[in-house]
Parts: C-alpha cells; structure tokens; sequence
C-alpha cells in the first residue's frame, strides 16, 4: 500500500507550502500554531524548543491534526506525533529506535534553510528558551486525511471516526459577525486578527484535535469553514476551538506575529459547500517575535461590568 503521504493528490500539496499548522490538545481545548515542516519516511517532521506548548502537550497526549494549505487545496491529516531529542533518557531512545531522524533533519535544514539562516541572525536576541541547544524533533505519523478544493471534500484516506451526531446549526440573532476585543495584545499580533482572510480552525472531538481551513468574516471571531468537512471530523456544537491567525511565512523570527483566539464553537449555519462558525473567544494567545502571552477576555469583560 502506498504511504498517506507519497499519494500523488496528498504530496502535491505538502510540496509547495512551508508552514503547516499544527493542532495539539491541551486541557482547555485545542492550540493550533503555525511551523516549518519537512517531509521523510511517510512522516512529517518539525523542529521545536522542547519548552513550548505544543512539545509539552505531544509528550501527555500524542494525538495531533496538521493542515497545509496550498491555494485553493488544502489537505487536513490526523495522526500521533513522537518527541525525539538527545536530552532525555527516554527522548534519546527513541531517537536511538528511529533510523530516519538523520534524514528527516537534514531534509528539514535544505527545506528551510532561508528560514534556519534567519534564525541565526536573531539568536543573539533571543531568550534562553529559544536558543539552538534546546530544539527537539518531532515526528508526525499520519493516519487519516482529507483532501479539500475550492471547499468541497474531494478525497477522504482512512477511518475518520465521525460518528457523532452534530447538532443542527442554529441561527443566532446578531451573532454571524462576532468582534473580539484585542486589548493587551501587541499590535503586530492583534493585526493579523483584523485582517480579513485565511485562518486555522482548530477543534476538539472524541479522536483527537483537528484543524480545518477557514477564512474570518471582517477579522472577527466568525468564519467560513467547509461543511463537509465539518461533518467528516465529527465535529459538533458547543465543543473547545480556536481560531489560529498568522502573518504566514518570515525569515527572521523577531519578525513573526500571531494570535490565537480560544474558547467554543458555535455552528450557526450550514449553506451551500460552506458553514457559518463562531467563536465565543474566552481568551487570547499571542506572539510577536520571541514574546509570547495570554490575555483573558472573560475576565476583562466581568472588570468591565463591574
């Protein structure tokens, strides 16, 4: 059987782009970022500080979702992901158990070298969490895909346990165009929010993480999101989401910026190839070059109204 990832309809996706974003699940729901990837032995590989969020959580829960966008296609996979490093007695076994770690790293240096010599550039700035010594690899197995064009769900690979029944969207008055209040996030982060365009839709079910392509309404909290692909990954009403915005790729990391929205999802409607999603945003991830934070929209609300 072919690798997921050497079909001809998947592999040309993952050729081009080069960031994929990466959907881990936390205990306050899911976190999808932005990452360099590369691509060897059937596996998708990443590099991170072993300090950040994402390399946490994949050591507790190992489930993760990937998206690439390529234009109008975008391929969504599923699967488990493996930390390997020398810093760890357990990481260093794994690393010693896996024979493609070395080609792995080398196909991720030549893929992004522009983006590693940007690196190089700022590490003099950077803060001791982010310095070369602490970098881990990842490696991600995929297990099920979709493959989506122009909205619609093309391919389905493998089992997607969608058996949930999703509840039937509803209608809420005011509530298609939800704004989001961005006060305590930088303005390099916040802009990315504002502007209309292409977002990352993470999502929690019973199997695990998944992020989907979206694209917000007015640089708000509401997005279009492919139904059917909704449907496919079992996602339903009510349940732990984010939305992930970026500046898309930059070669020096003092010049990256996003954000991340987190809280519930609302599935307003369902018209068409498209379904209307909203976020009830209770707080706000962000990073701006090597700073990082979270502001809390709840709680800054009840002050408010106080």
């Amino acid at each position: 059987m072919t690798p997921l990832l050497d079909r001809p309809e998947i592999a040309g996706v993952l050729e081009d782009p080069r960031l994929l974003h990466l959907a881990v699940e936390t205990a306050r729901g899911p976190h999808v970022t932005p990452t360099a990837y590369a691509v060897a032995g059937g596996r998708l590989w990443l590099v991170s500080s072993r300090n950040t969020v994402k390399v946490r959580t994949l050591r507790r829960h190992p489930r993760v979702s990937v998206l690439v966008r390529d234009g109008e296609r975008s391929v969504v996979l599923s699967g488990t992901a493996e930390v390997l490093s020398p810093w760890g007695p357990g990481d260093a076994m794994r690393l010693a158990r896996n024979p493609w770690w070395p080609r792995a790293l080398a196909g991720y240096g030549l893929r992004n070298a522009a983006l590693l010599g940007g690196y190089l550039v700022d590490a003099a700035g950077c803060t001791a969490g982010s310095l070369p010594h602490d970098r881990v690899l990842v490696g991600i197995t995929p297990q099920r895909a979709m493959l989506i064009e122009d909205d619609q769900v093309v391919r389905v690979v493998g089992r997607w346990p969608s058996a949930r029944r999703a509840s039937s969207p509803q209608r809420r008055a005011g509530s298609v165009h939800r704004a989001v209040s961005l006060d305590g996030v930088p303005q390099r982060a916040a802009a990315t929010v504002s502007a209309s365009g292409g977002a990352a839709l993470g999502w929690s079910t019973p199997s695990g993480p998944v992020v989907l392509p979206a694209n917000s309404l007015e640089g708000g909290a509401t997005v279009l999101v492919p139904a059917q692909a909704l449907r496919v990954a079992g996602a339903a009403d009510g349940d732990a989401a984010c939305l992930s915005f970026d500046g898309g790729l930059a070669l020096r990391p003092t010049r990256l910026a996003g954000a991340m929205l987190r809280g519930r999802e609302s599935i307003l409607s369902r018209r068409g190839a498209l379904a209307t999603v909203a976020l009830d945003v209770e707080r706000v991830s962000w990073w701006s070059g090597f700073r990082t934070g979270t502001v809390q929209i709840a709680a800054r609300a009840a002050r408010a109204a106080a």
